[in-house]
């Protein structure tokens, strides 16, 4: 059944639901330590409400009706310049998250 799937990009009001599939992406990957995932989400709170109003940090959620059902990031970090690329900047995949009763739908073909 093709769903209507609409993308929109993250901003700091979604924090909180970016630090959630964060933690959900380490449970699923059997690194569901409390403190430890307590520790993540406090210091990734504080890394996000910089990060994302300076653009260093960029993210997507996937919605269906209104619900945010995946997401996903990229973060911008520093990095040297090569002979077919000017830019001195690198981005880095992270974040790929989708709830599992979303899962194999085909959203991320969407």
């Amino acid at each position: 059944m093709k769903q209507n799937v609409i993308i929109r990009v993250a901003t700091a009001d979604d924090i909180s639901e970016i630090l959630q599939q964060r933690k959900l992406i380490y449970e699923d990957m059997g690194l569901g330590e409390p403190e430890a995932l307590s520790r993540m989400v406090s210091t990734s709170r504080e890394y996000l409400s910089q990060a994302i109003p300076g653009g260093s940090f960029r993210g997507w959620f996937a919605t269906i009706e209104n619900k945010i059902v995946a997401g996903g990031a990229v973060i911008l970090v520093p990095w040297p310049s090569h002979t077919y690329d000017g830019e001195c900047r690198r981005a880095n995949i992270l974040n790929v998250y989708t709830y599992p009763e979303f899962r194999r739908r085909g959203i991320a073909a969407s």
